[in-house]
């Protein structure tokens, strides 16, 4: 415990002081009131999270992609800060948060090859990133031929994955099936890293948190494929995530062998998870994962003793203030409130300080 204060301890200040900075229930709510996007800019110049990043930009002209590529520049640059002032030992977990990334912007290209998806890929990778990419995302942009994107793909960790996947030549993989494989890849290499670099009390909760994450992705799945999909059933596991331990690996077959979504739920709510449902009740299951996952790691920012979850929590939190801040503006672009927009914001309310 000593031995963490003393590691972590100065990081630890530095971040708890940018998380002190973070938006209040009463900047929400003042958020909340305004009438028109622009006035909801000038707010947030005034905070020095988004001086910077939305200096000289009319966000009122901005489409969704761009305005959350706009204010996730915030949460790069303190990634960037966190990364530099952090142990170069801790690098390499921090950087998953790169790999991750990563994995977004390959998946962002495979929706915009998915005929079935109005999207159009354009790198939103920040260019503190790109550097340490082996990917050149910005040579995606100009692919012709589904084939080029392996040629740019080979060299990198992600092209066996995708590449495995049945498709025919020329054209992507089945969209969900390689959202899986990519998560599978990215959290089994993330738990082969909290292994190999640390132990005790530190490894603990790294794998407390990211279990949780992976729980999380599965219970949504299941429900989902359950509720909506009932014909994807026979091959369930193969949208899942790879688990570690007999609790979570029990937990995850109850789920599977439940003959439909109710039952699930009930799985869900005899177990650890039973916290999902408490605190009000939201929309969707996805809404209450958001949910556990916020309060989990705010918890993680109160505990006394600091660890690298510190910053990985911060960052998650801020990650949640930066969607929750879309969320708003779309919602005073439409004219709409987050109730009639069916999304939530974590942290707005007052009765989040708890």
């Amino acid at each position: 415990m000593i031995r963490q204060t003393m590691k972590y301890g100065g990081a630890a200040a530095k971040i708890r002081s940018m998380y002190g900075r973070r938006l209040r229930p009463e900047d929400y709510s003042a958020l909340l009131g305004m009438h028109s996007v622009r006035e909801a800019a000038e707010y947030l110049r005034g905070f020095r999270s988004y001086t910077d990043v939305l200096r000289g930009v009319d966000v009122a002209a901005l489409g969704r992609a761009d305005l959350e590529h706009v204010l996730s520049g915030a949460l790069n640059q303190e990634f960037i800060r966190i990364y530099r002032f952090m142990s170069k030992e801790d690098h390499p977990l921090l950087g998953r948060l790169i790999e991750r990334a990563e994995i977004d912007e390959i998946l962002s290209f495979l929706r915009a090859w998915d005929p079935a998806l109005d999207h159009e890929y354009v790198c939103r990778m920040p260019d503190d990133f790109l550097k340490y990419s082996s990917i050149d995302f910005k040579k995606l942009e100009h692919v012709t031929d589904f084939e080029q994107f392996w040629s740019e793909l080979e060299h990198s960790k992600y092209y066996l994955p995708l590449a495995n996947l049945p498709r025919d030549r020329g054209a992507s993989p089945e969209y969900p099936l390689a959202k899986s494989v990519m998560d599978a890849k990215y959290y089994t290499d993330l738990f082969t890293l909290i292994d190999k670099r640390y132990s005790g009390d530190v490894a603990l909760k790294l794998k407390e948190g990211y279990g949780a994450e992976v729980d999380l992705l599965n219970i949504v799945a299941v429900l989902r494929i359950k509720t909506y999909f009932p014909t994807m059933e026979q091959d369930i596991r193969g949208y899942l995530l790879p688990v570690g331990g007999r609790e979570r690996e029990r937990f995850l077959d109850a789920l599977v062998a439940a003959p439909d979504a109710d039952a699930a739920l009930a799985v869900v709510k005899a177990s650890p998870y039973k916290a999902l449902f408490s605190g009000g009740v939201l929309r969707t299951i996805d809404d209450y994962a958001e949910m556990y996952l916020y309060r989990f790691n705010k918890k993680i920012m109160t505990v006394p003793v600091p660890s690298v979850y510190t910053p990985l929590a911060y960052l998650y939190l801020k990650q949640t203030e930066v969607q929750n801040l879309v969320k708003i503006i779309e919602c005073i672009h439409y004219g709409m409130t987050p109730e009639e927009a069916g999304v939530i914001l974590p942290g707005a309310a007052p009765e989040e300080r708890r």
